[in-house]
């Protein structure tokens, strides 16, 4: 692999910067479900009665939560990866 390579990680350098850009791209994506609920729910109560707007709310409510335990599963999923590869644990990487 070339000193050029445009492959980001993080073995080398400094951390900071790069988990800041990890972060930045888990939150957005944590923004983007919750703009959606909201928007979702404004249509509704828009055009229907209190129960379809609970419902709503509820549902919204819920794939938010299901979308945070996915992330927050492959977040430590990468970590403990992370951890095997650093530790040069490669085959034990694989198995996980």
């Amino acid at each position: 692999m070339s000193q050029n390579s445009s492959i980001k990680n993080f073995t080398g350098g400094g951390i900071f910067l790069p988990m800041l850009r990890f972060t930045f791209l888990i939150m957005s994506a944590m923004i983007i479900q919750m703009l959606y609920g909201a928007v979702d729910l404004l249509v509704v109560g828009q055009f229907s009665d209190a129960d379809n707007v609970a419902a709503v709310s509820i549902g919204s409510q819920l794939m938010h939560a299901l979308t945070l335990v996915l992330t927050e599963l492959a977040v430590g999923t990468t970590v403990i990866l992370g951890q095997l590869i650093g530790e040069k644990k490669r085959m034990n990487a694989a198995e996980s």
